[in-house]
């Protein structure tokens, strides 16, 4: 970094720290498939030469009296060839204090990263800039002061009233837990023209549409309990686009669609509450609510001057409380990845995978590229009904051809 070697973690990232363990690594990956076997030392070379322009994943995370902040990082970037299932906790020690990790396998370069770093358009960003360096191209960079930027605090108005948003408890998903570290997942290639023209058939957008299959999916399995709770489910929202930011830092809302019982009895009462849900989530009044009150609290005198050890203490009973009591899963969709001429004839593909938590057992993560729509559903439980249900009523109900894998 040029003008300062520390900065605070974003309002997004304080909430994340407390709460990462084993079980709940935070972790999430992005995978680009070359066409061509990977070469280490070439991976080397560029990821090294890659981060020596993004202050914001140069860093390692330290500990103050009051808060938790980034200081840079000099140490060289640890590739590693991969061999542990998706999103392992990140050894740091091994991965040179990096809070991300780069993995090969035969054609696939995969970038793990822990959220409280950046969230997925960061993260792919990062990534695509380490594969253009990879074969020898020289492309435009974002400045760093336009990196750096805390773009929830840009946009915070102080002006503005506290609404205290409400989570209530949420029915959530059970199974036989796996004993090792890392995801097992359930993943499904499919058309994109194809997901789209069902979407556009039904109303619906393409998230809406997986969405609604998600939640049907979910109510039908036998692993879930206390049927009489709603099903919530977290759509993160990139906020770059609706606030002309080009931050790579963490700038995502996490926006809870939540269907009552009586919302989850048909296909139908499904699709009309997952729309009037996201129209009402996607209101700007709205999304920026909770974090206009996360701002609030954090700059607030008598919370700056309580010791981090308590702060610790105080963030993750937060997070209980609202985050994890409160949600069911996660859907996230990072859209249509479009790449630089240059280095386009060189890709096959991506994928993207969301790490999972004792309270968030199944995850789904979905991205394109050109035709192809890559599914995703991550689980730390052996059971894996809720996937082999999706990609039924795709297949089945829709007529969506689908090409289905799992690393099992």
């Amino acid at each position: 970094m040029s003008k300062s070697n520390w900065y605070k973690l974003d309002n997004a990232a304080m909430i994340f720290p407390p709460s990462s363990n084993k079980k709940n690594s935070d972790n999430f990956r992005i995978s680009i498939t070359l066409k061509e076997p990977i070469d280490k030392n070439k991976l080397e070379v560029a990821t090294n030469k890659a981060i020596s322009h993004f202050p914001t994943m140069a860093v390692k995370m330290k500990r103050g009296f009051f808060w938790k902040y980034f200081d840079s990082n000099d140490k060289p970037v640890p590739i590693h060839e991969e061999k542990e299932r998706p999103c392992s906790k990140i050894d740091l020690i091994k991965n040179n204090d990096y809070h991300f990790k780069i993995l090969y396998f035969k054609n696939r370069i995969s970038l793990e990263m822990f959220h409280a770093i950046t969230d997925g358009t960061g993260a792919l960003t990062f990534l695509n800039k380490i594969v253009s360096y990879y074969f020898g191209y020289e492309d435009q960079l974002i400045s760093e002061e336009e990196q750096t930027i805390d773009s929830y605090l840009e946009h915070y108005d102080e002006s503005k009233p506290l609404n205290i948003p409400i989570l209530n408890s949420a029915r959530k998903i059970h199974g036989k837990e796996v004993v090792y570290s890392g995801m097992l997942i359930d993943q499904g290639i499919m058309s994109v023209n194809d997901v789209l023209s069902l979407s556009k058939s039904r109303h619906q957008t393409i998230t809406e549409l997986l969405l609604s299959i998600f939640f049907k999916s979910i109510e039908e399995s036998a692993n879930t309990q206390k049927k009489h709770l709603p099903i919530t489910i977290m759509v993160p929202v990139n906020l770059r686009k609706l606030f002309s930011s080009v931050s790579l830092r963490n700038f995502t809302y996490f926006m809870p669609i939540s269907l009552k019982v009586s919302e989850l009895k048909s296909m139908a009462s499904i699709e009309k509450a997952v729309k009037a849900n996201m129209k009402k989530g996607l209101d700007k009044k709205v999304l920026f609510a909770p974090i206009q009150l996360n701002i609030k609290l954090s700059q607030s005198f008598l919370f700056r001057l309580v010791p981090y050890g308590i702060k610790h203490n105080i963030l993750k009973m937060a997070r209980g409380l609202y985050n994890d009591r409160g949600m069911t899963s996660m859907l996230t969709n990072l859209g249509q990845i479009s790449l630089p001429e240059s280095i386009r004839d060189h890709v096959i593909g991506y994928d993207f995978i969301l790490g999972t938590s004792s309270k968030k057992s199944v995850n789904m993560a979905v991205c394109s590229y050109k035709d192809n729509l890559v599914i995703t559903l991550s689980r730390n439980i052996e059971e894996n009904d809720i996937a082999n249900r999706f990609y039924d009523i795709l297949e089945e109900d829709y007529k969506i051809h689908v090409k289905r894998f799992n690393n099992e």
